[in-house]
């Protein structure tokens, strides 16, 4: 066991801009934050100013598309009309892509950057990086990060934390653990990278043998910190260090946030601590439909069946989309009586599926429920 030490192109009735202004108006429309509005008519304004193809004056246009979803197909055309793109017109497109549903796309935008002759700068390896990992592409990505240390700019604290959630996302948790190794600096976004990339991978004995060294480092944890090793310990069964974790939280008053507080309810709901769920989640500022899910599913697997009819404040707010986890939640004779014919069936069919699904038979938990024959019912909800 571990042990850790906690210390619309717009209608050109009106002319906005006069020509001898036009790029100084460019520049100081730049500065501020627009809405897609205002860079329509700014990029109309271009138009008809012939400075659509500068470089300098189009900058904010092809941003400003490139980072809204629904335009950017626009940025591309706005783009390729571009005499000379610069390096910040390379970035604005490929970061664009890079989070948009084509990561793939911005990648392809780099290769031909590189093709022109143009290296890239940090930003546009973080944006490569992070494309990479979402398709995921690792080829391509230890392509890049050649050109990366041959330009020298590994050593960019930024592009190293996107060096690791790239080959993390792609599943070579050991070139992103040599990658976390050899950093000179590292922050919070560091460590925070390579647990995430262990658990998303199932590697949880890593992720408490990292932070345990993060600890040691006497690097201060966040919430993110806190959501990642509390899942390990959820999945371990290592109790008493997810205690101490929470004892770290109050301590060093870290903030329960949406993700935080589900995975608290979730922990203490698995070991039937309902009380303690409870408490995390009356406290929680912001609350989604995972919290009142992972709160419901806890209180039914605790046993505390008629807890788990909320009041009438709380049924009206999530009633609809937690249904389905309210009835497993009120799967008792005593609370639901006129149930009885559907009780017995799901409580029989649960024992077949749920110590499946202890052994860690995912495949077999689905094939088993998938399995179960359910009868057509006719219910009334004596909980609602």
């Amino acid at each position: 066991m571990v042990v850790f030490v906690f210390m619309k192109l717009a209608r050109p009735t009106v002319r906005l801009f006069s020509t001898s202004t036009a790029i100084q108006e460019s520049e100081r429309v730049t500065k501020r934050s627009v809405s897609i509005d205002s860079i329509k008519k700014l990029h109309a304004h271009l138009i008809r100013n012939d400075l659509h193809k500068e470089p300098s004056s189009i900058s904010e246009v092809v941003r400003s598309y490139a980072l809204s979803p629904p335009y950017l197909d626009k940025a591309r055309l706005v783009f390729y009309q571009i005499k000379r793109p610069t390096f910040l017109v390379w970035n604005h497109m490929i970061r664009g892509l890079s989070q948009s549903d084509q990561p793939s796309e911005a990648i392809r935008m780099y290769i031909r950057m590189y093709h022109q002759g143009l290296s890239g700068n940090n930003l546009t390896f973080i944006f490569v990086f992070k494309a990479c990992g979402r398709v995921p592409d690792i080829v391509r990505g230890q392509m890049v990060h050649v050109h990366a240390l041959k330009l020298g700019f590994q050593s960019y604290l930024f592009v190293s934390n996107a060096l690791i959630h790239m080959y993390a996302s792609c599943r070579d948790l050991d070139l992103a653990q040599k990658v976390f190794d050899r950093m000179e600096d590292r922050d919070i976004v560091s460590w925070n990278s390579l647990m995430c990339g262990f658990a998303q991978h199932s590697s949880f004995n890593d992720v408490l043998r990292v932070f345990e060294a993060m600890q040691s480092a006497n690097v201060k944890a966040d919430s993110v910190t806190m959501v990642k090793v509390i899942l390990a310990c959820t999945y371990l069964g290592e109790f008493g260090i997810a205690d101490a974790v929470v004892k770290y939280i109050e301590e060093h008053h870290v903030g329960i946030d949406v993700y935080l507080g589900n995975t608290m309810i979730d922990m203490y709901g698995r070991r039937g601590l309902v009380n303690l769920a409870r408490q995390v989640f009356d406290r929680m500022p912001e609350r989604n439909i995972v919290s009142w899910n992972a709160m419901t599913d806890g209180l039914g697997s605790g046993f505390s069946f008629r807890r788990s009819c909320f009041s009438d404040e709380q049924q009206l707010e999530k009633a609809l989309e937690c249904c389905q986890l309210i009835l497993k939640a009120c799967i008792s004779f005593r609370v639901c009586g006129q149930m009885a014919n559907i009780v017995v069936k799901l409580t029989k069919d649960s024992c077949l599926v749920c110590p499946k699904k202890k052994q860690g038979g995912i495949g077999m938990e689905a094939e088993s429920y998938n399995s179960v024959y359910y009868p057509p019912v006719k219910m009334d909800w004596p909980c609602f």
